[in-house]
């Protein structure tokens, strides 16, 4: 087998704690190479959450060998062989590449239609989760929406983003977007989806015009909004539809503004320590001195902590050390619990999120264009912004 004539090799190595951002470039990086016509190879040699196949099963295998690393360059773009990392998104994803894929006659979201495109090209090719995960998604998508869809129901999902990523709106920007926006729009897509025989609807006869920049959530944002929601009966104890949640904080689970929320999935459950010492449970793990929860959702630092003792976890300078046997089982199972939150709830019919997140943009990518943005399925409750791709 021959040496491949040009290539692209994404290098997962990453400063970064979060899982998101390095899928979404990723993603992209195999789009961009597809469309340049280069054989695409994945180096998860320094990856801060172990080994690519722990999550995914192995990407696709050009038929051709990668070049020999003193041919790899990160600039410039016209290079038989570019690696892209974390730490080249500026150059491969910067403003020439805006220039070339953005479409200036469109406005908003709408202008990025190819980015889209080329970040969806590489998770139809890359998120193939390895079986047993997979097979628990399609089991637990089949078992969560299949009946509230024959029941003429809808499913409407909701991610809530906390711990570090505070909202782009000004008025949260210190602190979160609240619980009741998110209940409020469950609200009115349930009303939207029955018509106007639903108590409670106020979309008239006609069905709602929507989309993803331009959505029925504006007028819940007001207190005038909130209060007259207030009166109003709770659609999801009327109809057949059903909230699904996926969040970082495992307190927002049982925030009295989530009640009959279901949880997206089970199968890997991050408790908070309230939750933890209320169960009864004993830490039995010699990495960790007390019972340590995952408080208050995802934050970096709790992160690059994550296996090291309590003596030991005060300097996390180092992120770039080799990280032990038992720091790399704890991050597996924070990305498979994240991995599985947005596989699972990117198979319901409508999906809120915060834009500031980076998994809000994935769900919108994993939906679709069509789905998410024609047919607004997808929604940013986060201010005015519409869908972007790399967050640079």
């Amino acid at each position: 087998m021959d040496v491949c004539e040009t290539s692209m090799t994404f290098v997962m190595e990453t400063s970064d704690a979060g899982m998101g951002k390095t899928l979404m470039a990723m993603w992209m990086a195999y789009g961009l190479a597809r469309m340049e016509g280069r054989a695409f190879f994945v180096d998860d040699t320094r990856w801060p959450y172990g080994s690519y196949t722990s999550y995914f099963q192995p990407p696709p295998t050009p038929s051709c060998l990668p070049p020999m690393t003193s041919q790899v360059v990160p600039c410039p773009h016209q290079a038989k062989h570019l690696v892209v990392s974390a730490a080249t998104i500026r150059t491969t994803f910067g403003h020439a590449f805006v220039e070339e894929y953005e479409d200036p006659r469109k406005m908003q979201v709408q202008r990025q239609h190819k980015i889209f495109g080329m970040i969806r090209d590489g998770y139809e090719a890359l998120f193939r989760l390895h079986d047993d995960d997979a097979n628990y998604v399609l089991e637990r998508a089949r078992s969560l929406f299949e009946p509230v869809i024959e029941r003429g129901g809808i499913n409407i999902g909701m991610h809530v983003r906390r711990g570090d990523r505070h909202p782009f709106e000004y008025q949260y920007s210190k602190d979160y977007v609240p619980l009741d926006r998110f209940m409020q729009g469950v609200q009115y897509y349930i009303a939207e989806h029955y018509g106007p025989s639903l108590p409670g609807n106020t979309t008239d006869d006609a069905k709602v015009t929507r989309d993803a920049h331009d959505g029925p959530i504006e007028a819940l944002k007001t207190p005038a909004a909130a209060a007259t929601q207030q009166d109003r009966p709770d659609l999801l104890t009327l109809t057949s539809s059903q909230a699904i949640l996926a969040s970082d904080d495992p307190d927002v689970y049982t925030a009295p503004e989530m009640a009959g929320v279901v949880r997206a999935q089970d199968r890997i459950v991050l408790a908070s320590k309230k939750t933890l010492e209320a169960s009864g449970a004993k830490n039995k793990n010699r990495y960790i001195d007390e019972i340590s929860g995952w408080e208050g959702g995802f934050y970096r630092d709790v992160f690059w902590s994550l296996g090291r003792s309590k003596t030991n976890n005060a300097d996390t300078s180092d992120r770039n050390a080799e990280p032990g046997e038992q720091a790399l089982k704890l991050r597996e199972l924070v990305g498979r619990a994240y991995l599985l939150d947005l596989a699972v709830l990117s198979k319901a019919d409508q999906v809120m999120c915060t834009l500031s997140a980076t998994g809000c943009r994935i769900l919108a990518v994993m939906m679709g264009w069509e789905q998410a943005i024609e047919q607004g399925a997808w929604k940013n409750v986060d201010g005015e912004w519409s869908w972007r791709g790399i967050d640079w």
